[in-house]
């Protein structure tokens, strides 16, 4: 897993999501989205417990399944 400034990633344990706020050497600073605490910890870490967030913009369809309405007309 390649990490980079500005990602988001889940915690495995707690579900709380962090957003990458600094890269250095083996090092990464993570930001809290829902409040103001942060962590440090290695990049090893992250690729035991943490999972990249996907948006929807990245084609991740599982939070939000594509449901298209019918076309036929009513009563057909």
């Amino acid at each position: 897993m390649t990490i980079e400034e500005g990602e988001r990633l889940r915690n495995s344990f707690n579900g709380r999501v962090y957003r990458v706020k600094a890269v250095r050497n083996s090092l990464v600073v993570l930001d809290a989205e829902e409040d103001t605490s942060w962590i440090i910890t290695e990049k090893e870490i992250l690729r035991i417990f943490y999972k990249k967030v996907r948006t929807r913009d990245q084609g991740d369809g599982s939070l939000f399944p594509l449901t298209l309405p019918s076309t036929s007309p009513e009563g057909a």
